[in-house]
């Protein structure tokens, strides 16, 4: 099919990500073509979607099994944000988006959420910025709350988040997860 890469989406799809009677020749494949694989991991609205296959540790087994895939959490897990956040420390070639926690945080959210990332030992490397547009706010409003997140850290006297790390998510992390740099 030419794929450059492939996204999953098994809460609605109604499979856990490590069936391996679904999804072994599937990741097996993604990984021998070197495809990134992105996977709804997170939370849903849709009733008919269950919550129990978005937990963000179904992925584990995956990441074992087939360390040279790279696979990129979508939605940071929300709401298993601290689950996510272990997940993809752990293993080498996980990454993880910020796309609809993005609309859901504040910037205040945003920023405890990155000083959190570096305590749990994620590098702000495997951090990929998103929108999930159009399904919410539009990037215009986004980037902006996204991009001054040290104005959080100057209002309370915390630590800031290097401006290259910063500019990083916004795009190079992506590339990098994606093959595509």
């Amino acid at each position: 099919l030419k794929l450059v890469g492939l996204k999953l989406y098994p809460c609605y799809d109604h499979y856990a990500p490590n069936d391996w009677e679904l999804t072994y020749a599937l990741f097996a494949k993604a990984q021998e073509l070197g495809i990134l694989v992105m996977v709804h991991q997170a939370s849903t609205p849709v009733i008919d979607a269950p919550l129990e296959f978005g937990r963000p540790f179904l992925l584990d087994a995956v990441g074992r099994k087939f360390p040279d895939l790279r696979v990129l959490v979508c939605h940071a897990g929300l709401p298993w944000v601290d689950e996510n956040l272990v997940l993809v420390a752990k293993h080498p070639n996980f990454y993880m988006d910020v796309s609809y926690m993005n609309s859901v945080y504040t910037r205040r959210d945003m920023y405890n959420f990155l000083l959190k990332a570096k305590a749990f030992g994620l590098p702000y490397s495997k951090i990929c910025w998103g929108t999930d547009y159009p399904g919410f706010e539009f990037p215009d409003t986004l980037l902006p709350k996204f991009r001054t997140v040290n104005e959080e850290a100057r209002a309370t006297g915390g630590p800031e988040i290097p401006e290259e790390e910063i500019t990083k998510m916004l795009g190079r992390n992506f590339m990098i997860a994606a093959g595509l740099k």
